[in-house]
């Protein structure tokens, strides 16, 4: 062990530096400086690290609050892990040729670092070296370099400028993450990957050009580059992942080629300018949310190709005016065109494959008017075409085998429809709000009718119920003023509440001799109801049944 001066040195390692002078140069003689060796020594300003030193070790200069100036010499092969972590006011950092690799988090929170030169002779670099190295304008990368890795810059917010050399063949995970102040910035055709999260947030970006070569870009990685306007789709890209595009505000148009084979989660969540796109025969799947809140997109052409559409993933397309549904996709996601407010047409290819319709599928499209079904479809889920408010005319599917709740919820326009045989249920408030609604054919098929089926549609005159429904469900027919006549199946066993509140039009009542149970309010305010039987089987009758 060798004691110069402040300085702890065993056979060529500065062990530990217990001094107060503000100016460090390293003593000859020293090969490395080991890990902590000038932690948290507040009084240096400058170090000088030159001579015989070959390593700089981990944390070697951890916290030194108020050191500004490095030099590092020629002979330094290695700068550690976290070797100037929080050197709060580090300003400057010049490193000559010689140095070959810089470990994890090096100058991580050097918030007040704004030049850093780095030689040629650099071959590796750690991850989140520049971390949150907040006033870092402009630095220089080497073609020596194969990688950026993972955080290398996340949250350097005053970086303008980068120029990624050729030879880089990879972007890591949150490479330029946060970098907010980011305007300029050069993809070589080295790079044949772009990790998650690497631009996300870098909201100055304008423009960006992505060699073809690349055959992945992860998610994320630009998420919320709000003024990015323009960007290839590399042509050896595989897909598009999720988020990958969100909340990029700026983006107007956008071109994918040929190999691309699904467009992910939310994508394109937010682009809220993005107002033309066609989708290539190659891509399969468009995932849940892909288009959320396009709320510009107006002009959409399906590839045959698309087999499936997720849930919300044209949500919120508010001048979207019409869409074909490519005759491959089998299922159509809940929520998958609510509030389409412009949609007009929705029109499905010949041959088409599709089996079901999800829930809120076409919720609140208040601008459809006919919409003609593919027979093939068994499953329309609850409130698929609630408060379309204009719709008129449906062609439902003969395969169809329930009409779920609030299916046509709201439809205010609808003054026809036609249940096809198969039918087994009709749901909870399927057509309640129905205001138009006129003529209804129920099929022997159904068994159950839900609560509020029917209720508010305030211009049904006549209903036929076939006799083998065994359940009606409470205030089905609720506010029925101008229902005149309806039966009662044969087989009901309970006439529910409120099932004929204010049908005020309702003149006659034949109460079949099997039901046991008449509810509360059940024709309340039937004020023309002039002629009722009560069979000997009734057990009960509710409160303001007849009021």
């Amino acid at each position: 062990m060798i004691y110069i001066n402040e300085y702890t040195i065993d056979d060529g390692k500065l062990i530990k530096y217990e001094g107060s002078s503000p100016y460090i140069i390293i003593p000859n003689g020293v090969v490395e400086i080991c890990r902590g060796a000038f932690a948290e020594c507040e009084n240096i300003e400058s170090v000088s690290i030159s001579g015989t030193v070959r390593k700089i070790g981990a944390l070697a200069f951890f916290k030194c609050k108020n050191l500004k100036n490095v030099v590092v010499g020629k002979e330094v092969e290695e700068i550690g892990t976290q070797a100037f972590l929080l050197c709060e006011n580090l300003e400057s950092v010049f490193i000559e040729d010689g140095l070959i690799s810089i470990c994890d988090n090096a100058f991580e929170w050097c918030e007040n670092l704004k030049r850093i030169y780095l030689p040629n002779s650099i071959k590796c670099f750690g991850e989140s070296i520049f971390r949150n190295c907040r006033r870092l304008e402009e630095i220089r990368l080497h073609d020596s370099l194969k990688e950026i890795p993972d955080g290398t810059f996340i949250g350097c917010k005053s970086l303008k400028k980068i120029d990624i050399p050729f030879g880089i063949k990879r972007i890591g995970k949150s490479a330029f993450e946060f970098c907010e102040s980011l305007e300029e910035l050069f993809v070589p055709e080295s790079v044949t990957e772009i990790g998650e999260a690497a631009f996300e947030y870098c909201k100055s970006i304008t423009k960006i050009e992505l060699p073809d070569c690349i055959t992945k870009i992860g998610e994320y990685a630009f998420y919320s580059c709000s003024k990015l306007k323009e960007i290839n789709i590399p042509e050896d890209l595989e897909s598009i992942s999720n988020y990958l595009f969100a909340y990029c505000e700026s983006l107007v148009e956008i071109s994918i080629m040929a190999v691309v084979t699904s467009i992910g989660d939310y994508a394109f969540c937010g682009c809220e300018h993005l107002n033309d796109f066609y989708v290539i025969p190659s891509i399969y799947m468009i995932g849940e949310g892909a288009f959320y809140n396009c709320k510009e997109l107006d002009y959409f052409i399906m590839a045959s190709s698309v087999r499936g559409i997720k849930n919300k993933a044209f949500y919120g397309c508010r001048k979207l005016k019409e869409i074909l549904i490519s005759k491959n996709i089998r299922a159509i996601g809940n929520s998958a065109f609510e509030g389409c407010k412009e949609l007009k047409c929705v029109g499905f290819e010949d041959d088409n494959s599709i089996l079901a319709i999800g829930d809120r599928a076409f919720y609140g499209c208040d601008k459809i008017e006919k919409i003609v079904l593919p027979n093939e479809i068994t499953i329309i889920g609850s409130e698929a075409f609630s408060f379309c408010s204009r719709l008129k005319v449906v062609c439902l599917p003969s395969d169809l085998e329930e009409i779920s709740d609030s299916t046509f919820h709201g439809c205010e326009s609808l003054e026809k429809i036609d249940i096809p045989f198969g039918v087994k249920r009709i749901g909870n408030s399927a057509f309640g709000f129905c205001e138009s609604l006129k003529i209804v054919s129920i099929p022997d098929s159904v068994n159950e009718i839900g609560e509020a089926a029917f209720n508010y549609c305030k211009s049904i005159i006549s209903v036929s119920l076939p006799d083998y429904i065994t359940k009606i469900g409470k205030g089905a027919f609720y506010s029925c003023s101008k229902l005149e006549y309806i039966n009662l199946p044969e087989e009901l066993d309970n006439v529910e509440d409120e099932l004929f509140y204010k049908c005020s039009s309702l003149k006659s009542m034949y109460i079949p001799d099997g039901v046991k149970h008449i509810g509360k309010k059940a024709f309340y305010d039937c004020r023309d109801l002039t002629e009722i039987n009560i069979p000997d089987k009734v057990l009960t009758i509710g409160d303001e049944a007849f009021s």
